[in-house]
């Protein structure tokens, strides 16, 4: 009997293997459209100053095209369920593609004609709201994806793969931006559109419909109040990331007494190591510690909210930056337990809807971070960082709150 339900468990195990493997190209999209939307946020500063744009003229493209993904993304969940995955997977790889490419003849466009600001700021801007349309659907059709692919049990570990694809990827586009610097920018972008459109080759012929369209299924609604907790979650989390990213060079300034260029090398250093031990926890200890999903979330929570306390009284740069390294190792494991949370509360019909409003609240925490972030440094160079550590103890303290995020007691038979 228990040679035959290990079997089973193989046999279980091994199908599961075999359909993520089946998802590689969409995760090898994940990462190349995370490389493009980096490379575009660190390049485009330094491109708008050369174009002669001035700073409320980048700030309204960066701002309009955030603003129009965010709200995208739900709309793209309910056609991910109507028309498939698959079909949503694909349409955002190849139209990802080619937008980038898009930019990037802009881009040269604008380099050869050395003028008529006001046509080329208008051309930047809706190739920008075109690729930020059509890449919307990406995240909340493959988070469905993986929720189709996985068992509960493998849940959280699907979710920190999809995690790290997105950190990957962040991390090459910057990469790439240091490799091609200012002369080969273009270049730069016409490379990941080939990589893009290479994938989307790859995703027609490898990737699977995980799900048939829901016919019948497709205004169930979602009850609120049971995924509130963990949109709220997203929203602190995200709120709480896109805070750090605006406040750490202020602080290292003010602070610390580094100066403009020590400033933004050092930074440049706390994210890209944050981000590296946050690819950690979703890629080895997401994997390795078999444990329910909400456990992930609580422990994540409660060491994002030591690193934040202890960033907030750092002494020096280089405690700040062990405190932000410990911060993604919090992260790395609370997001991807939160997810996990989220996909397991609704039914298979609502999974695209639930990543849509999950991307909407990513969205809107990433948009006031920056703004909470800097009216408290002006305040305090703590305050942000005691912000952080307050909100990361109410995380825990509502997830622990809610009865029905508790694991079932296992039964053991005398």
């Amino acid at each position: 009997m228990n040679q035959k339900l290990g079997l089973e468990a193989t046999q279980n195990r091994a199908l599961r293997s075999r359909s993520l493997s089946r998802a590689i190209p969409m995760f090898l999209t994940l990462i190349f459209s995370a490389a493009g939307h980096a490379y575009f946020f660190i390049t485009f500063p330094a491109v708008a100053r050369q174009f002669g744009f001035g700073d409320f003229q980048a700030s309204l493209i960066l701002g309009l095209s955030a603003l129009l993904l965010t709200v995208s993304e739900p709309l793209w969940g309910l056609i991910c369920e109507r028309k498939g995955r698959r079909f949503v997977i694909l349409i955002g790889a190849m139209g990802t593609g080619v937008s980038i490419a898009a930019i990037a003849t802009v881009y040269q466009a604008g380099q050869l004609q050395g003028g008529a600001i006001n046509p080329l700021f208008m051309a930047i801007l809706v190739t920008r709201l075109v690729h930020a349309v059509i890449s919307g659907g990406l995240i909340p059709a493959a988070q469905a994806v993986v929720a189709d692919l996985t068992s509960a049990k493998a849940r959280t570990r699907g979710m920190g793969l999809l995690g790290a694809s997105f950190g990957i990827g962040t991390i090459c586009g910057g990469m790439l931006a240091m490799v091609t610097g200012g002369e080969n920018l273009i270049f730069g972008f016409y490379l990941i559109a080939l990589l893009l459109l290479g994938t989307s080759a790859l995703l027609w012929s490898k990737l699977p419909e995980t799900s048939s369209p829901h016919k019948g299924t497709q205004n169930v609604p979602i009850a609120l109040k049971n995924i509130a907790p963990f949109l709220i979650t997203t929203l602190l989390c995200l709120l709480m990331y896109s805070l750090i990213q605006q406040v750490t060079v202020l602080r290292l300034q003010d602070d610390f007494g580094l100066n403009h260029n020590a400033s933004i090398k050092f930074s440049g250093g706390v994210m890209m190591l944050s981000m590296v031990a946050m690819i950690f926890s979703q890629l080895v200890l997401v994997a390795k510690l078999k444990r329910p999903p909400i456990y992930f979330a609580l422990g994540g929570g409660g060491l994002a909210a030591c690193a934040m306390g202890a960033a907030a009284w750092a002494s020096n740069p280089q405690l700040l930056l062990l405190s932000m390294v410990i911060l993604g190792l919090g992260l790395g494991v609370l997001l991807p337990g939160n997810l996990a949370l989220l996909s397991l509360s609704v039914s298979k019909a609502n999974q695209a809807k639930a990543a849509g409003l999950n991307g909407f609240s990513k969205g809107l925490g990433m948009a006031v971070g920056p703004i909470i972030g800097a009216s408290l440094h002006a305040v305090s160079v703590q305050a942000p960082y005691i912000l952080g550590a307050i909100l990361f103890v109410c995380v825990v303290a509502m997830l622990r709150s809610d009865r029905s995020l508790r694991p079932a007691p296992q039964r053991r038979d005398l």
